[in-house]
């Protein structure tokens, strides 16, 4: 068969969590229709259909509980350009997505509202030449007020670090954020490669298996703000740091542990230590 340019895909997921902001959990079931195509070498487009279906479970005054149940439909078409010398351990390049999201399809809510989100990623040589700064915008806005149980929050790995897991933005009906994420990389040392013929046939990934360690130099800031017009009503923290990469590029894995000071109207607080697996970017 030729190669096509058109591609389908079926998904679905359960999630079941308790919330870090507010005493209540959350069970969510969500299925997900997508049809992409190819629009160049380098940028694929997409649509999709995600239907949803979410409890959320409020203890109030410690003994009783209110019960939400919401469905709804979300759709949503977007598109990805990828210009990256690769998707791991990147060095030079850049990549950008964008999507209009809205429930406004089909929701058993009264809130409906249309989304726009959005990530860019660039990469370039610093000095010496094999260092890297890699830069991570993303950004999420919408048209009106999505309702108490869609509020958006900032704070942790993968947004800005030195504060807590979803630390920012608690002290508002949040609806629009943006986030920006930059590194200074600079390598430390690469091990020799070590070779297991045995489980090497078993796992070609482990061929010529090698780490490197790379530093960074971590800048982050954020801001949330309720309504898109009025964005100097908001709020805001950043965060400046330092940490270290593990990368394994046979495996495309890696390791990372950081330690950022957070700052919150120019004054720099106690410093977070941030361990997990897989860089964001």
């Amino acid at each position: 068969l030729n190669p096509s340019t058109y591609y389908a895909g079926l998904g679905a997921g359960v999630l079941d969590y308790y919330e870090l902001n507010y005493p209540r959990t959350r069970f969510v079931l969500s299925g997900r229709v997508t049809a992409s195509k190819d629009l160049s070498l380098h940028s694929k487009g997409y649509i999709s259909l995600s239907p949803t279906y979410s409890r959320i479970d409020t203890l109030i005054a410690g003994t009783s509980h209110t019960i939400i149940k919401l469905q709804e439909a979300y759709t949503s078409f977007g598109w990805s350009t990828d210009y990256r010398d690769n998707n791991f351990d990147t060095k030079k390049g850049w990549f950008f997505w964008n999507e209009l999201l809205t429930n406004g399809v089909y929701s058993n809510d009264t809130y409906t509202y249309g989304q726009y989100n959005t990530e860019i990623r660039v990469y370039a040589p610093g000095l010496p030449r094999s260092a890297v700064i890699a830069c991570r915008l993303q950004g999420t806005l919408r048209t009106n007020d999505a309702g108490p149980y869609r509020r958006l929050y900032a704070g942790g790995e993968g947004s800005v670090r030195g504060f807590p897991r979803d630390w920012l933005g608690m002290t508002g009906q949040m609806n629009n954020r943006i986030v920006l994420s930059t590194e200074y990389r600079f390598r430390i040392w690469t091990t020799p490669q070590m070779d297991f013929l045995s489980l090497s046939r078993l796992l070609p990934e482990t061929k010529g298996l090698f780490y490197h360690f790379d530093g960074a130099l971590i800048a982050d800031d954020g801001v949330l703000w309720p309504r898109i017009g009025h964005p100097f009503k908001n709020e805001n923290g950043g965060g400046i740091g330092a940490g270290i990469k593990i990368f394994a590029p046979t495996l495309r894995r890696s390791g990372c542990i950081e330690v950022v000071y957070p700052i919150v109207n120019h004054t720099l607080y106690a410093p977070e230590v941030l361990l997990y697996l897989d860089a964001y970017f």
